[in-house]
């Protein structure tokens, strides 16, 4: 059980990578696979709202890849269902209440079903992950190795250069 490894960069550089698969650490991997995911700040759970997508080219073997790629997917599927699910009994539980916090509780209640994930997430954190805010990017490694040297490749890079 390790937590995962993290290093902040401003959004609207290109990271420079190690010519090592993000996930399985070979060297000379071979290949890339586009990892995205949408912004997200004070207003993301406040309104439900998330900003605009960021994308980047992480290099990874094929097979890592592959799976890289299945793994992101399935986590965006079980994060529409846990919404859905939340959401759903939400508003099953408060259907006879009235009351001037009915949508503020029933996100609540929603977000409680996300409570399990964010501690697999956190306790079991897959290879790479990336998040996004407005301004900066979280570069998010389980090998403490690979952020470290992601780190130094990418340390005093500035937005022109």
């Amino acid at each position: 059980m390790s937590l995962s490894t993290d290093v902040n960069l401003p959004r609207k550089i290109e990271p420079k990578w190690p010519d090592r698969c993000v996930c399985c650490g070979r060297p000379n991997p071979g290949s890339t696979v586009r990892v995205w995911t949408a912004s997200i700040g004070w207003w993301t759970v406040l309104f439900w709202q998330f900003g605009a997508l960021y994308s980047v080219t992480v290099p990874s073997c094929a097979i890592c890849a592959k799976r890289l790629w299945a793994m992101r997917v399935a986590k965006f599927v079980l994060n529409c269902v846990l919404a859905f699910a939340g959401v759903a009994i939400a508003f099953w539980i408060l259907k006879s209440y009235e009351g001037p916090f009915r949508k503020l509780l029933a996100m609540v209640i929603a977000l409680v079903f996300f409570i399990p994930y964010v501690f697999w997430e956190t306790f079991f954190p897959p290879a790479f992950d990336v998040t996004c805010f407005a301004n900066t990017v979280d570069f998010e490694f389980r090998d403490p190795g690979y952020a470290a040297e992601f780190e130094s490749l990418n340390r005093g890079v500035s937005v022109g250069g």
